[in-house]
């Protein structure tokens, strides 16, 4: 059988991970389309999401394609930044969690440059600030612990 693994693997976690938010759109009051409860639009983005799963499979299964190299090194430090802000945003705070993050994740590429990194840096870090604590008022300090004084 001829098979493209990676859109028949692709389309089927699409498939699984539409089916969890499509199963947990039921504990909500769908409504009608006239009418829409909390749980209407999650289970229509939801369906869509296994609809678009399956048209995925259905294309992996009709044409071959070779396995996909796996580039290591960029998955274990993106890996490793989101590992290391979630350690570090509640004890140093959101600034420096975010810069972390993202100084982690670009040592993936060998072909980053410092200035492009370090600008990387203060652009995503001034708009995670905007985003979420200007913007949403998410309850996470901007500097906390020994940084607290900033």
């Amino acid at each position: 059988m001829r098979m493209n693994v990676r859109d028949t693997v692709g389309g089927s976690v699409v498939i699984l991970v539409s089916a969890f938010f499509l199963w947990f759109s039921f504990g909500y009051e769908i409504g009608t389309s006239r009418r829409m409860g909390p749980g209407y639009f999650p289970l229509v983005v939801s369906s869509l999401g296994v609809l678009i799963g399956i048209a995925l499979i259905a294309s992996g299964l009709r044409f071959e394609a070779p396995l996909p190299r796996v580039a290591w090194r960029p998955a274990l430090t993106v890996s490793a930044g989101l590992i290391a802000f979630g350690l570090t945003v509640t004890s140093l705070g959101l600034l420096p969690a975010t810069v972390l993050l993202i100084a982690i994740s670009a040592v993936g590429n060998p072909e980053n440059r410092l200035g492009a990194v370090l600008g990387l840096a203060v652009a995503g870090t001034v708009l995670a600030w905007l985003i979420f604590i200007v913007g949403l008022s998410v309850p996470v300090p901007s500097f906390a612990g020994v940084l607290s004084w900033i």
